[in-house]
């Protein structure tokens, strides 16, 4: 079966990240995988490409832009690449993505039984061993980990973060919505999950370790810290109705207090002027 896989990097030898060597271990074990790799380098400087890099796999391309606008212009450009290759399923990673060989294999359990129908196929991904996706979504911007068991087509509105996501290039819905992203980077996943069909998202039972940037850091820069709020309030204003704006202002409101109470003024400051 034909699979590609996209891998976000930004300042890292990619042959080094834990994206890259997953992937090398796949190739390497099912040869009946037939592995399409990009590589979508945001870095300020161009790397150079070991000559086995590219035959690992059944194609390998690596793409250089230093403009670094965010993720979705990589998965655009791998959707592309999968028409015109007639490949159906793209797995996006980032370059922290770390997995075994049996999220693929699980993978194509699925895909071959439910091609039909399913927008996505996703694993459930921890941090620190804390389940973090997918999601239950709330009003508000509030979202609660779905239950360590469930597994499958589930019957509430979930998301989940794009890294080892699998989506269907086939489902013109998932290619309309990749077109239509407002949002670049921050919340991108958000933005591209609550526009599927839920009872199209598939579940695998499957558990994976993640190391996501913002809960591995302790501090947040001001500047980094000013970009997520202005995605935060402008998606809580285009997806949330009147009650969910409402709620969403008073988390705000305790995020200040906690904010004052750590001493992290700065912070509390620039949440304040988004109530």
């Amino acid at each position: 079966m034909n699979v590609c896989a996209v891998i976000v990097v930004y300042n890292r030898k990619f042959s080094m990240t834990d994206s890259f060597i997953s992937l090398l271990r796949v190739a390497k074990k099912f040869a009946y995988i037939n592995l399409h790799v990009i590589i979508y380098d945001n870095s300020d400087f161009e790397q150079e490409i070991n000559t086995h890099d590219k035959f690992v796999f059944d194609s390998f391309r690596y793409v250089h832009d230093r403009k670094n606008n965010g993720v979705v212009p990589a998965y655009r450009l791998a959707k592309e690449y999968c028409i015109r290759n007639g490949i159906e399923w793209l797995c996006r990673l980032d370059q922290d993505s770390k997995f075994k060989e049996d999220l693929f294999v699980d993978f194509l359990n699925i895909a071959k039984k439910k091609t039909i129908g399913l927008s996505a196929i996703v694993p459930k991904i921890y941090c620190k061993n804390k389940l973090i996706s997918p999601s239950l979504v709330h009003k508000g911007g509030i979202y609660t980990p779905i239950y360590k068991n469930s597994f499958g087509v589930l019957h509430e509105q979930i998301t989940f973060i794009n890294s080892m996501s699998f989506i269907n290039i086939l489902d013109t819905k998932v290619c309309s919505i990749l077109d239509s992203l407002e949002f670049m980077l921050d919340l991108s996943d958000h933005e591209f999950a609550l526009q599927l069909d839920y009872h199209s998202v598939y579940v695998l039972y499957t558990e994976v370790q993640h190391s996501l940037s913002i809960m591995e850091s302790t501090y947040m820069s001001r500047e980094r810290y000013t970009m997520l709020m202005e995605c935060e309030s402008k998606f809580v204003n285009r997806f949330e109705g009147t009650m969910g704006k409402f709620i969403y202002r008073l988390r705000l409101i305790f995020r200040c207090l906690k904010f004052v109470i750590k001493g992290q003024l700065q912070l509390f400051l620039i949440t304040l002027r988004n109530i």
